[in-house]
């Protein structure tokens, strides 16, 4: 098959396994990468943020930011995200979702 989408702007968004795959959930792939807004690339020391993408077409969904020095850990399901770090839940939903 060919490439349908692709995106260098975020990553994986840790969920207990170092290398594990994209967490996908309800047609939305959830990735981490830089905090939204922030200018800053990816890698150490980066302010990190949760970015929904549209699995089919990898169009941005919708983006936040997260407060956490920690690695976090994630599950999804009904149109939420969960996210653990330093020992706070955090859950997170569309902006057109009530």
């Amino acid at each position: 098959g060919r490439t349908r989408w692709s995106s260098t702007d975020v990553g994986r968004l840790p969920g207990g396994e170092e290398d594990g795959p994209p967490l996908v959930a309800d047609g939305t792939l959830y990735a981490s990468g830089p905090q939204p807004g922030s200018g800053e690339k990816a890698g150490e020391g980066a302010r990190w943020g949760v970015h929904a993408l549209d699995a089919a077409r990898g169009r941005v969904l919708w983006s936040m930011p997260v407060e956490s020095a920690g690695a976090p850990s994630a599950a999804a399901g009904g149109a939420l995200l969960h996210v653990y770090a330093d020992g706070t839940v955090q859950t997170f939903t569309g902006p057109d979702s009530a």
